[in-house]
């Protein structure tokens, strides 16, 4: 005859009653489906719990929570003990040396560039272009100026004066 019982096919013609765990299953599995089951020693059946019962509790109590608890411990101890060993401050003057380091390159670069020849070159250029305006400016004839605008003011001046004296 065979069963499922917890998703385990058990071939119950072959059961040994040495076997407290497959008879015990069994017994119980024919008391679930209301088989009367003739011969079931109640008391059997408690010792039988009573047994399992202390076996797990001997095997609970055979874990030694003090040990793993020390081991946990000694983990976060050597995992502090391996923080406290990193050098921060040596990783901060590297980082230090390095920002010294490109300051000191570019004010190296800063202090090659030649300011005073960028001035002198600009203050040339002004100077060159001065020199041209005020050339331009001294090339100019006042009195020649002067006299076409004089020319200019007589030759209106005329023009005023005839049409003035016509319309009389």
């Amino acid at each position: 005859m065979n069963l499922t019982l917890v998703r385990r096919i058990l071939n119950l013609d072959d059961h040994k009653p040495s076997n407290l765990i497959i008879s015990t299953l069994v017994e119980v599995w024919n008391v679930l489906n209301g088989k009367i089951v003739v011969g079931i020693d109640v008391y059997k059946f408690r010792d039988q719990i009573d047994k399992y019962r202390n076996q797990i509790n001997d095997q609970i109590s055979k874990i030694d929570f003090d040990k793993y608890r020390d081991q946990a411990s000694d983990q976060i101890n050597n995992l502090r003990d391996q923080i406290n060993k990193i050098d921060f401050d040596e990783h901060r003057d590297q980082v230090n040396d390095q920002i010294n380091y490109l300051r000191n390159q570019i004010n190296d670069q800063i202090n090659k560039i030649d300011f005073d020849k960028y001035r002198d070159q600009a203050n040339d250029q002004i100077n060159n272009l001065r020199d041209q305006i005020n050339d331009q400016i001294n090339k100019i004839d006042v009195n020649k100026f002067s006299n076409q605008i004089s020319d200019q003011v007589n030759y209106f001046s005329d023009l005023f004066h005839k049409k003035f004296k016509k319309s009389k």
